[in-house]
């Protein structure tokens, strides 16, 4: 018996070290097994649905996920991101809140690394990002502010919530932008030709794109 407790614990520990070290590897096997199988719409399904509950919007990408061996990542095509009215907060009248950021987005491909020692450290499990060809339309014309109210940005800034990322690199290449800032102004067009960020932060967008490596496109235009 204890021979065996030994050679079950050796199993167990080096299986969890291998999941822990290469989760990218791990899950690409999984994930390369499963679509051998012929499972690839079942996996699309629930990863949209659990994707989409952990972000709050909706995504969704055909089912053909495989991995990127070259590469050492998990590659998702033509990923579908959505956040519409049907995302906002039940008001007291039984209406949404629609006073955010809507946005449609399509991306041809997405390059993920993963890493399950940042998950258990509550950063989110994805480590490195990768987006190629990104085209939609990003509407605020629904947005505004009551002038009454003083704008205190501590109090805006929405607290820490499980799923939100934190990434250690993103890449960004070819992406265009369809942006309507606010009501009764003409649209206008950001396009991004590449870019490299060294950290990107669900709660410190702006700050972290600032402090980007390099970001090469047009705002409107400029």
């Amino acid at each position: 018996m204890d021979d065996i407790f030994a050679v079950a614990t050796w199993l167990l520990m080096s299986q969890a070290m291998l999941l822990l070290i290469g989760t990218t590897t791990c899950v690409s096997v999984a994930l390369w097994l499963l679509n051998r199988l012929q499972y690839q719409d079942w996996i699309a399904r629930k990863l949209s649905r659990w994707v989409s509950s952990a972000l709050g919007v909706s995504v969704s990408f055909e089912s053909a996920i495989v991995p990127a061996w070259r590469h050492g990542a998990i590659r998702f095509n033509n990923v579908e991101i959505r956040c519409g009215p049907e995302h906002g907060a039940l008001l007291a009248d039984g209406s949404r809140d629609t006073n955010f950021t809507m946005y449609s987005l399509r991306i041809d491909r997405v390059d993920v690394a993963l890493s399950l020692w940042r998950w258990m450290d509550d950063r989110g499990l994805i480590r490195e990002c990768s987006i190629q060809g990104v085209r939609g339309v990003v509407d605020r014309r629904q947005v505004w502010w009551d002038p009454d109210v003083d704008y205190d940005p501590a109090e805006q800034r929405g607290s820490h919530q499980p799923g939100y990322f934190d990434l250690e690199l993103l890449a960004v290449e070819d992406m265009l932008l369809t942006v309507h800032p606010w009501q009764d102004f003409r649209p206008i067009t950001v396009s991004i030709y590449s870019a490299s960020l060294p950290r990107f932060r669900d709660r410190w967008l702006l700050h972290d794109a600032l402090g980007a490596n390099s970001i090469v496109g047009m705002y409107d235009g400029s």
